[in-house]
């Protein structure tokens, strides 16, 4: 199970991003070197909850690559 919430366009890590198990704060472009995917240890999400269809591209691609690494 994903669960995604958005906390808005202040913070560079805008996207709380929960796998199973895992977080992950991620930004717009979390699939380029010079975006952010990183494991957080907070297991508590900030902003909405959203649906993967209001993602940008960058970070559906990242969750993807993240979800293959599991496998």
């Amino acid at each position: 199970m994903i669960q995604v919430f958005d906390s808005g366009e202040q913070f560079a890590d805008r996207y709380t991003v929960i796998i199973g198990d895992d977080a992950y704060g991620m930004s717009h472009d979390a699939d380029q070197p010079n975006g952010f995917n990183q494991c957080v240890e907070a297991r508590y999400a900030y902003g909405k909850s959203i649906v993967l269809g209001e993602l940008p591209k960058g970070t559906l691609v990242a969750i993807i690559q993240r979800l293959t690494q599991c496998e």
